[in-house]
């Protein structure tokens, strides 16, 4: 099981997003509940409403992971140890409880253990 997570940033166009989007639900990839929050939130103030419903809409055609007592700890204990933001921990956490293999071009993951992180290009 895959888990990508690239938080959208300002100077992503709305194309390569989308994309990216596309990649994930292809790949029937696993969707942190708390990505939804923050894709929709990102999305909303920089292109609108109607954007951030579509994005939230691709992102629930993977399989959304609620988060649990469980994933809540140890997003925790990561956060402590890796010194990671909230969001961040929560979705490492929803990985490893999972056993998914996380991809990420979110530079906020690099150099962390069992984390597949790539720069993004002319990063």
């Amino acid at each position: 099981m895959y888990l990508f997570w690239n938080r959208p940033k300002a100077t992503d166009s709305g194309r390569l997003f989308l994309y990216n989007l596309q990649f994930t639900v292809f790949f029937g990839t696993l969707v942190p509940s708390i990505t939804l929050y923050e894709v929709f939130q990102i999305v909303c103030r920089q292109r609108g409403e109607d954007a951030a419903l579509q994005a939230v809409a691709m992102m629930q055609q993977g399989r959304v992971i609620e988060l649990t007592s469980s994933i809540a700890l140890l997003a925790a204990k990561l956060s402590l140890d890796v010194k990671t933001p909230m969001t961040d921990s929560i979705v490492l956490a929803t990985a490893q409880i999972h056993a998914a293999v996380l991809w990420t071009q979110d530079n906020d993951f690099e150099g962390i253990s069992g984390v597949n992180y790539f720069p993004k290009a002319g990063a």
